[in-house]
C-alpha cells in the first residue's frame, strides 16, 4: 500500500488535511427545533433563485415534515419541501454560500474544517506496515 514510505494518504480527507462543508457527516443534519428561519443554498436555480429561508413547518403523516421555503429576494417566490430533500447536499446547502463556493466545491475545501483523522497533515501511518515501511506478515 504504501511502498515502503511507511504512510498513505488519509481516507477521510482525500489526503488534502482538510473536510468539506459538514465535516464528517456524508448528508446535512437537520434539527426541527431550529429550523424556522434558517436560511438555505439551492444548488440550481430553484423559481429563478438559489437563497431561501424556511417559513413554516408542517408535520405530515408517518413523520413526515414539509418546510415552506420563501426565496430571500422575492418573498412572493415560495415552494413547499419534505425536509429530507435539504438533507442532500448536492441539492441543498445549510446557510447561504457564495456563487464562488457553488461553482467550484473544491475550493470549499480550503475554508473547511481541519481533518482530526490525519491531524490536518493529509497522510495516516500505513495500516500493514505499522509505518515501518517494511510490511508485516503474520505466519
Amino acid at each position: 500500500m504504501c511502498q515502503g514510505r511507511g504512510s498513505v494518504p488519509c481516507k477521510a480527507c482525500n489526503g488534502t488535511g482538510r473536510l468539506g462543508r459538514g465535516g464528517y457527516n456524508k448528508k446535512t443534519t437537520l434539527n426541527m427545533s431550529k429550523i424556522l428561519h434558517s436560511k438555505w443554498t439551492a444548488m440550481q436555480e430553484t423559481l429563478g433563485w438559489r437563497h431561501f429561508r424556511v417559513m413554516q413547518m408542517r408535520k405530515g403523516t408517518a413523520g413526515v415534515t414539509f418546510l415552506l421555503l420563501q426565496a430571500s429576494c422575492d418573498p412572493t417566490q415560495q415552494l413547499w419541501l419534505n425536509s429530507a430533500i435539504l438533507k442532500d447536499r448536492a441539492k441543498w446547502a445549510a446557510g447561504w454560500l457564495q456563487m464562488s463556493e457553488m461553482q467550484d466545491p473544491q475550493a470549499t475545501l480550503a475554508t473547511g474544517v481541519p481533518c482530526r483523522t490525519c491531524s490536518s497533515s493529509g497522510i495516516v501511518p500505513c495500516p500493514q506496515c505499522d509505518a515501518s515501511g517494511v510490511a508485516v506478515i503474520d505466519v
